[in-house]
Order: structure tokens, then sequence, then C-alpha cells
């Protein structure tokens, strides 16, 4: 009779085995392997805001989980959806949690803070835990190079196009930063669910 029942206590001992290793991999606090650190932004980029107001990035939101969108203003394709969707991502995320949300312009020619301001505005954005963030050219590249974020400049061939007007060819993209100033999680800007970024940013916060 006991034979009869070594299968039961094997397929017993294989369970127990199983959910200590699941309870290892998944537990409440592991980090999830798509959350794995990407990119460590370990300079400091020295930026200004919609106020004209200097920040240096991401050192001076270095108490708060980040969430990072890349636009320019004069933009008729995706950072319209883009900011759209930043809105919409930090009306789910409950107020006391310590997340900020950054809009970074790759055109600093254009995108003086007054304009960064007067586009906050038509996107009836008033929360103070959004920035918006412009800067030198120079420092905006950089940032945008190790970031992994690319921004085309393209002149338009149509010689009736305003003197001097151009466009950008861009990757469409959100970031997800912790407090250390590591990229974690990378999404398609336009696109990615409010849901999603809110449970990566549970699951840091874990």
């Amino acid at each position: 009779m006991k034979y009869k029942n070594i299968p039961f206590y094997r397929a017993r001992i294989f369970l127990v085995a199983l959910i200590a290793y699941l309870s290892t991999v998944y537990g409440c606090n592991s980090t999830p392997e798509r959350l794995q650190v990407k990119t460590q932004l370990t300079s400091t980029y020295e930026l200004v805001n919609q106020d004209s107001q200097s920040v240096a990035f991401p050192k001076d939101f270095n108490d708060s989980y980040l969430i990072v969108g890349y636009i320019y203003t004069h933009c008729q394709s995706v950072c319209p959806a883009i900011t759209a969707n930043m809105v919409r991502i930090e009306e789910t995320i409950e107020q006391k949690a310590p997340v900020k949300f950054v809009g970074i312009s790759f055109d600093p020619h254009r995108d003086k803070p007054r304009v960064l301001r007067e586009y906050m505005r038509r996107f009836d954005i008033a929360s103070d835990r959004f920035s918006f963030l412009t800067g030198d050219t120079t420092v905006i590249n950089r940032l945008l190079e190790k970031v992994k974020v690319h921004a085309w400049k393209k002149t338009p061939k149509d010689t009736s196009a305003e003197a001097g007007s151009y466009m950008y060819v861009h990757t469409n993209r959100i970031h997800l930063i912790d407090p250390e100033g590591n990229v974690r999680g990378s999404y398609r800007g336009s696109q990615v669910s409010p849901n999603q970024l809110k449970k990566d940013l549970s699951a840091l916060r874990e």
C-alpha cells in the first residue's frame, strides 16, 4: 500500500519545491525582469523649465520616480499623443505617490520656456507634478544619446515651405526612471496603457 503512495509524495515534494522557487523569483520584493536597469543617468544635465527656472536633471528630482516623455511643441504627429497619454497616466496615479512627470523638448531653438508654458496650457496641464524642460542644444543631445532617444531634424523639400521651417523624425518614447536616475521602463509613448505604467511603478516601489 505504501508503494502506491510514492508518486503522490513525490508530487507533493515537487509542488513544494516549485512554490518555493516561484516565491523567490516572483515574490513581492522581487523586480520583474522587464524593469531591470536599462540605462544609468550618472551625469547631471543643466536645463530650464517652463518658468525659466534652472533644473539639474535628474538630480533635482532624486526623491521621486520620473515618467519622462520626449517631445517638441511644433510636432503635428505623435508628440500631442505622447503628451495626452502622460496626462492620462498622471490621472491614474495617486496624488501622494512620489512621482513627477517631465516633458523634455529636443527643439530648444523654438521651444523656449514661454512656448513650453503655452504648450502646457493647450493640454490643460495645471498639476505641479508636471515640468517641461528645454536647454542648450548640446546638453539636450547628450541626454538624448544617453537614453537612446533619436531625433533627426528634417527640412521640407517643398520650396513653398516657410523659410527656416523644419520638423523632427524621432523616437516615440516614454521612460520610467527611478529616484537613483536609472531608466527602468521604456515604452511607446503614445500607446502605452496608463495602467501598465501604474503597475510597473507599483512593482518598483515595492
